[in-house]
C-alpha cells in the first residue's frame, strides 16, 4: 500500500483544550477515504491541516512522505483540494463558476446540463454541492 497522506501523532489545541489529540492515520493513494465522527470530533480540523489552513500544535501531517510545512503553500493547495460541505458559489452563472465544458461536467455529477445558464446563487444546496465540479475539473496530484 502506497501512503499518500499521513497524520503522525497530531495534536491541535483549542481554547477549551485539545480539538485533536494524538491522532495518527495513513491514507492510501488511489482510494476513496471517508472520515466520519460526531460533531466536534475534529474532522474539519484534520482536513484544514492538509492544505495548511491550520498547522498542528504537535505532530506532523505528511503528503507524499514530506511534511506539508515543507511545501510552498500555493503549490500544496494546487496538489491537495479540500471540498467543504457548505457550498460556495461565485457571482454569475453556473457556467461562469465552472469555467470548462460545462454541460459534460454537469452531467458527470448528475446535474441537468440546462443548469449552465442559471445564476449560481439560485441553486439548491444539493445542486450547489454537486456543482463542486470546479474541483473535479482540476487534477490534484
Amino acid at each position: 500500500m502506497t501512503v499518500l497522506i499521513e497524520y503522525r501523532d497530531v495534536r491541535v489545541d483549542g481554547d477549551d483544550g485539545p480539538i485533536v489529540a494524538g491522532f495518527s492515520a495513513a491514507v492510501p493513494a488511489g482510494r476513496l477515504t471517508v472520515m466520519v465522527g460526531p460533531s466536534g470530533a475534529g474532522k474539519t480540523t484534520l482536513l484544514r491541516l492538509l492544505n495548511r489552513l491550520d498547522d498542528p500544535d504537535a505532530g506532523s501531517v505528511l503528503f507524499g512522505g514530506q511534511d506539508v510545512r515543507a511545501y510552498d503553500v500555493l503549490d500544496l493547495r494546487r496538489r491537495i483540494q479540500v471540498v467543504g460541505q457548505v457550498p460556495v458559489t461565485f457571482p454569475g452563472t453556473v457556467a461562469d463558476n465552472v469555467n470548462g465544458d460545462t454541460p459534460a461536467l454537469l452531467a458527470r455529477v448528475g446535474l441537468n446540463p440546462g443548469l449552465a445558464t442559471r445564476e449560481a446563487d439560485r441553486l439548491s444546496v444539493g445542486e450547489a454541492q454537486r456543482k463542486l465540479i470546479r474541483t473535479l475539473r482540476r487534477t490534484p496530484q
